[in-house]
Order: C-alpha cells, then structure tokens, then sequence
C-alpha cells in the first residue's frame, strides 16, 4: 500500500528546521513497557484554530516539546500536501501543523501526510472499531534515528468510560494490517517506540453500547455567496484534518470562517444526537446532528443556519438532544459577519478597465517566490486597525496570489485590503511595489 502514494525525494539536508522553540520535553516514555498501557496524564495541544485548550477536563503538559513548522510540499495533483521537515538533532518535537510528534535520536528528515482511512480500513474495519485520530503515511531517513512516534488522538481520557485498555495504532503495510498496543497514552497523544514506517492512525476497539467521549469543537463558516446571512456549523471532533479539509471546501466556495469559540463544554459522544438553536428564531436544517467521525476526503455534514436581514445579536446554542444539557455556545454580532465582499468593487482610473481586485493581483503576482513567503509571514503580524483580526497563518499556506488576494478581500474588504498590502510591501522592503499600488489607488479616487 504504502507505495502507491506520492512523495518527494527526501532531502536530508536543507533549511527547514525548527522554529518557535519552546521547552524540550522531559515527560519520559514508558520504558521497558511490555503488555501494559502507560498513561501520563501531563500534556497540551499547541495547533489549529481549535487545538489550544482543547479540553477542560484532561490537564494541560508543563514541559511541552519543541513546535515544528514543517516544510509543506504539493503533490502533482496539486491536492497531495506533504509535510516535510528537517529535525537537527536528539530530543522531543511535535508539528504545528498536524500535532504529529516525533522523539528523535540524532539529526533526520521526516515526510508525513494524511491518509484515507476509508480507503485503507473498509477491508478490515468491525463494527466495534471505531476512528480515534488522522491516518498518517510517513517516512524518515534515517528511519533508525526515530526513537518514538507521537500520533493525535481525540478520545477524553477524563471524560469517563474511556478504557484506555482498547486503544491500539493501525499500521498498514503492503501484506496487510496490524494492530500495535501504544507504549503510552497521553491526554492527546498515544505513543508508539520504534516504529517501521508506512501507515499508521489510532483506533478505539468498542465493546457493546459503550458511550466514547470525545474532544469536540465547532467550526462556522458564512456562505458569502448565499442569500443574507447563511451559515455553516460543523460539529466535529477536534481532529487537524478534518479542521483543514473543511476549510479548504468552503474556501474553494467563497465562504470565510466566523471566528468564535471553537471548544465544546466537555467532550461529545459518538452516536449521540446534538441540536443546534438560535435565539431569536432563524431557519435551521436540519435541526439535529448525529456525533461521528467523517474521514476528511469525504463531505463533512454540518448544519445550515439561514438569518434573513441580521440587524441585531444572535445567540447560538447545541444541547444534547435527549438531555438539553448545553455543550456549546456563542453570540454572534451583525459585524461578526460580512457583507457581500464585490459590493465595494470599483475600478480603478486612467482608462485601464481595471478594477482594485485587479491592481492588488497585479501587485502580488510582482513578487518572486521568496518575497511572497516574506509578504504571507508578515501578513500575520501586522500592526491592524481596531476591529480587524489577522488572517490565520494556516490559511495562508501553499496559497498562491489569487488566493492571497481572496483572503485579503473577504477579512478586510476591498479598500482596507489595499491599505494593508501596502503597509506589508513597505515593512518587507517592497516600497516600490507600494508606491505602484498607492498611484493606482490615486487614480481611482480622481475617477
């Protein structure tokens, strides 16, 4: 199996390394462990948009290991994303972008990316397995140099009836599967020595009618080509590639993601029906959820919200349906949402035909490819005006200018988008480009 998926040629050596150190970790491994599950209740999440805090009840790591800001490289379908990165020596790392972690022994290259559990467990899944966390494919070289491999899970180990006993790893290779009992389960982590790599992703093997609990977040996206304020709500377990998957979906559909609150009160339960409400009324379809694990290449079912003529707060909620018990609320304000980005399209003068969209695609294009890495990172800190957030990092990877400049004009509408590429083109030493861009503006003004 683990040959019929694209990568590139390792590199062992280059300049992606690590950056954003914080603290190597001292938390051991379970060391000589045999039959049994170590459990090491002392672990954060440090990724995602929901990722931090993702829990109140599981208790937080006080030595988290070093963050990786991995290297991310398109396949030739230009939809494969490998993570690569370059670790420079012995000690503990864990990725930014998929919370993968890695305890190594000396200097390695390691290339990872999400795989389809569909496609590699529909063979030999049971009923009683159920999906715990991402399949990953990953290599390394020297594979010997990795001493432990850290892989995401999303089962609430405080959150009772959560037997640790029955969590294994997946590991697929090109005769079969088999499944390995972790050396460790951490709060978010289960922990696997000496691993030969190719397939791996966490399962959870369940016994009758058992509820799973289970870290859970919501995620809403507004549908800027719907009617009025549509919105969407996913209801998913705090998993990094469903989280991506469904951005790049609503993205692709013009939609932009409503920042709120994404953690949940307390974990959610497989099989389990949850109700979305809004206060004062609005259209909801449909109403109720049923909790479960959606491999991330396939759709990811949420609910539709639809306010017709938003002037005043809505107070959004999700109970559990047999119960009322509230796992999850937020307020949303009327300048919380956008309005319709092309409403303030207008054309920029001096007879060219061209609008403002046009003029800041043009700008970005002027940049070479180091430069707009340069543009990306510094588009995260910039100093904004009140009432303006910055653009996730992570939706600004493997974005090229249109892209860019879509992300600009949804977060920022088109004449601030304008004001914040030049101040970005000016802090990166691109005066000219700004000053290009400034003229156009000029231009359009006296039109």
């Amino acid at each position: 199996m683990a040959g019929a998926f694209y990568f590139p040629p390792l590199e062992t050596t280059g300049e992606i390394t690590c950056e954003k150190v914080q603290p190597l970790s001292t938390a051991p491994l379970a060391e000589g462990a045999t039959g049994g599950v170590e459990v090491n209740i002392r672990e954060d999440s440090t990724a995602g948009q929901g990722r931090k805090d993702k829990c109140k009840l599981c208790p937080t790591e006080e030595d988290p290991p070093q963050e990786m800001n991995p290297e991310i490289v398109q396949g030739p379908d230009g939809n494969q994303e490998t993570y690569r990165v370059h670790l420079p020596g012995a000690g503990s790392f864990r990725c930014s972008e998929t919370e993968l972690g890695f305890e190594v022994r000396a200097a390695v290259t390691v290339q990872y990316r999400y795989n389809s559990w569909d496609q590699h467990l529909r063979e030999w899944s049971t009923p009683e397995w159920l999906v715990i966390g991402p399949l990953f494919n990953i290599r390394a070289e020297p594979a010997t140099a990795v001493a432990a491999v850290h892989f995401p899970h999303v089962l609430c180990l405080a959150g009772g009836q959560a037997d640790i006993s029955q969590m294994r790893i997946a590991h697929f290779t090109d005769v079969g599967m088999t499944l390995e009992e972790p050396t460790g389960v951490r709060p978010f982590h289960a922990v696997l020595e000496n691993p030969s790599f190719s397939l791996y992703g966490v399962i959870f093997i369940c016994s009758g009618f058992l509820s799973i609990p289970v870290h859970s977040m919501m995620l809403i996206y507004q549908a800027l080509r719907a009617a009025d304020t549509t919105l969407h709500l996913y209801l998913i377990p705090n998993d990094g590639s469903l989280e991506k998957a469904i951005r790049k979906h609503e993205e692709k559909h013009q939609s932009v993601s409503v920042d709120k609150p994404p953690q949940t009160n307390g974990p959610l339960y497989f099989g389990t029906d949850y109700t979305v409400c809004c206060s004062p009324e609005a259209e909801i379809t449909p109403k109720k959820l049923t909790f479960s694990y959606t491999s991330w290449e396939n759709r990811q079912p949420f609910i539709e919200v639809f306010i017709e003529e938003m002037k005043r707060s809505v107070q959004l909620s999700v109970t559990e349906s047999s119960s009322n018990e509230p796992r999850w609320e937020a307020t949303l304000r009327p300048k919380d949402v956008k309005r319709d980005a092309s409403s303030g399209e207008h054309h920029a003068g001096g007879g060219t035909g061209k609008t403002m969209r046009d003029h800041l695609l043009d700008t970005l294009k002027n940049l070479r490819k180091g430069e707009l890495k340069e543009f990306k990172s510094k588009l995260t800190d910039i100093e904004l005006e009140e009432g303006y957030d910055h653009i996730p990092r992570g939706h600004l990877e493997s974005t090229e200018p249109v892209e860019i400049l879509d992300l600009l004009v949804k977060h920022y509408g088109n004449d601030y988008a304008v004001k914040v590429t030049m101040m970005v083109l000016e802090a990166i030493n691109q005066r000219a480009l700004a000053e290009r861009l400034r003229s156009a503006v000029r231009c359009s003004l006296k039109d």
